[in-house]
């Protein structure tokens, strides 16, 4: 994409802050507060009769099918977001070309994730994972899992390029409240056991996809023409993003994985997964706003639109950061109440939520900001940012989880302040690009 140039008197886009951005951040922040609390009813329920080696089973088991919908994704998802928001209003048949070849690589790649996955568990198990066999089948399990849930987040990414935020709320509910609901059934019938709760979280999502192809814009697949286009268009965008999302999705679960490596049993990961899984809710302020502002700043074509955006999002984001910044000093009774643990186990906890809590902030702050790397067509900072993230993460979890190189041996603390550390060092390789690669060179380039 050719430089920004610089324009007082371009529009800001329409809606952007104003009724029908309100609007929909509304109904998305909603939607997603609803998820959350659903889906953190459900964690609760199962933590609290689950033992510490079950909920980390869970988790890993969860943090696989995770990433492997990743993989199977390719990160086509963001490019279609990026291309038919804009195309949506430019080029129909090129939309709908995009779209319909999107859907076809997603089937090819998600077959090949379920199939490879059942072959390659008992090799995570057993030399990923170092020697554990009881992880073989939940292993297995996510990665049927992974090929529905590649597939929801397809029909929720069409949902947003659409800006469609009804539909997507409504698909994006269905597997939060058919979990409660089952789980639910299960407590009452004495059998919320790991294996029945697996099977829920892998089942739900096609569940999701089922509904969603109900509302679907079918009239977008009615497109007809050649796709070599579209493919290396989407392709040399997703390229990029491809290594941002999945070196993104490893990272962001790296610390469970590692943990799930070097503790000798299930019991402290399942302790991590306890403060682990009360920060996830927290993510979705800053997934709130990225989700609706995405559509918006990818049409953005100025600095100055891009000045505007910036000084009206960080007015959200203060406030949003400090009352997020209210549960510090109340983590261990909120564990200790929620998740029925022990004093002892609870205060532990609590002291990994505390670290984990400050790279939240520090994703409130800056997420929303780095979308303006996609409006400029400049996927791989995202890319080398990720990849920033990883190098220290790997590096971090393996220095301080068991004491490398005369580190200090601090487990599932050392894990949580690796997994902090890196969530600073990505956000400043992207904002330091926004800075000198936007807005300073351009500024030299025409000053």
């Amino acid at each position: 994409m050719e430089s920004k140039i610089e324009s007082r008197n371009s529009p800001i886009p329409s809606g952007l802050f104003r009724g029908t951005f309100k609007k929909n951040l509304g109904f998305v922040f909603s939607g997603k507060l609803l998820t959350a609390v659903l889906g953190f009813v459900t964690i609760m329920i199962v933590a609290r009769h689950f033992s510490d080696a079950e909920f980390g089973i869970l988790t890993i088991s969860l943090v696989v099918m995770q990433l492997a919908s990743a993989v199977a994704s390719l990160a086509l998802d963001i490019g279609l977001v990026r291309y038919l928001s804009l195309y949506l209003e430019t080029d129909l048949n090129r939309a709908g070309r995009m779209l319909k070849l999107t859907i076809q690589i997603r089937l090819i790649s998600s077959l090949a994730v379920l199939i490879g996955g059942y072959f390659l568990a008992p090799v995570l198990a057993y030399q990923v994972f170092g020697g554990k066999p009881e992880l073989i089948l939940p292993l297995r399990l996510a990665f049927a899992g992974a090929f529905c849930l590649s597939f929801r987040e397809l029909v929720l990414g069409v949902f947003q390029s659409l800006s469609r935020f009804i539909p997507l709320i409504f698909v994006q509910l269905v597997s939060p409240v058919g979990k409660v609901l089952v789980i639910g059934a299960l407590l009452f019938s004495s059998s919320l056991k790991l294996n029945p709760v697996l099977v829920v979280y892998i089942s739900l999502p096609l569940l999701s996809v089922i509904v969603g192809s109900l509302i679907f814009p079918r009239e977008l697949l009615k497109e007809s023409g050649s796709r070599r286009d579209v493919f290396w268009e989407l392709f040399h965008f997703s390229k990029w993003v491809s290594i941002s999302y999945v070196t993104y999705i490893i990272n962001d679960r790296l610390d469970i994985i590692m943990l799930t490596r070097f503790m000798p049993s299930m019991d402290e990961v399942g302790i991590y997964s306890l403060a682990f899984r009360l920060v996830v809710p927290l993510l979705m302020i800053s997934s709130s706003l990225q989700l609706v502002c995405a559509p918006i700043v990818c049409r953005m074509t100025t600095l100055h639109q891009y000045r505007d955006y910036i000084r009206n999002i960080i007015k959200i984001l203060i406030p949003l950061a400090l009352i997020v910044c209210i549960l510090f000093p109340f983590s261990r009774i909120i564990i200790q109440v929620v998740f029925n643990r022990p004093l002892a186990e609870a205060a532990v906890a609590a002291q990994v939520f505390n670290i984990l809590l400050v790279g939240v902030v520090c994703q409130i702050m800056i997420g929303p900001l780095a979308l303006i790397t996609y409006a400029e067509s400049k996927p791989q900072i995202m890319a080398f940012g990720d990849l920033s993230r990883l190098a220290t993460n790997i590096l971090g979890n393996y220095l301080l989880i068991n004491g490398k190189f005369g580190f200090p041996a601090l487990g599932i603390i050392g894990a949580a302040l690796s997994t902090t550390l890196t969530v600073f060092v990505g956000n400043f390789v992207v904002i330091n690009y926004i800075y000198w690669g936007v807005f300073r060179k351009n500024r030299e380039d025409h000053g």
